[in-house]
């Protein structure tokens, strides 16, 4: 290999390994606890926020008439906020309490040809990608949530211009909290 090339990388991974703090990911799925094998289910009082600095929640669901993120399992959320908010989401989110610092996200999407073709949906045109963007912003705030994690798997050729200018009003729009 060249040298030039091979001192690129070493530089490229010095700069990304000590000039930014070091950040644990961890992952939470909503269908962790619905699991056959009672020994396998996993609880939200499962995790130990001091692991973590930054945790996931999978997975939220597009509603694609209303560009809008929805829960996927009945117990994330009652729909309802102020006192009378109740669900999972509440309760993960909260785990910022117990860590202070930690950052919560939100994932959206996961794998297969629906998820794929609602995303297209909503990233379709710049005003159905402002609309979902100004949506999620107002869900994730709603839910004390820091961030979203946009989970779209493999989109085609077709699609992948739309996927960028998606994720890039998104950006702003979250952002602007």
């Amino acid at each position: 290999m060249n040298l030039v090339y091979i001192q690129w990388i070493i530089a490229l991974f010095l700069a990304t390994t000590f000039g930014e703090e070091f950040k644990r990911v961890c992952y939470f799925t909503n269908w962790s606890n619905k699991r056959p094998v009672v020994k396998l289910n996993f609880q939200l009082v499962d995790i130990d926020p001091s692991l973590c600095t930054h945790i996931v929640y999978a997975f939220a669901k597009l509603d694609t008439a209303s560009k809008r993120l929805v829960a996927s399992q009945s117990d994330d959320d009652n729909g309802q906020l102020g006192a009378l908010k109740h669900g999972r989401f509440f309760d993960f989110t909260a785990l910022k309490k117990h860590q202070p610092g930690l950052v919560t996200l939100l994932s959206v999407g996961g794998a297969g040809d629906k998820v794929s073709g609602e995303f297209a949906s909503v990233s379709q045109s710049k005003e159905d990608r402002r609309l979902f963007a100004r949506n999620c912003r107002i869900f994730l705030r709603d839910r004390d949530f820091d961030g979203l994690d946009i989970d779209w798997e493999f989109p085609t050729d077709i699609f992948k211009d739309d996927f960028t200018l998606m994720l890039k009003i998104g950006v702003f729009r979250i952002n602007d909290f």
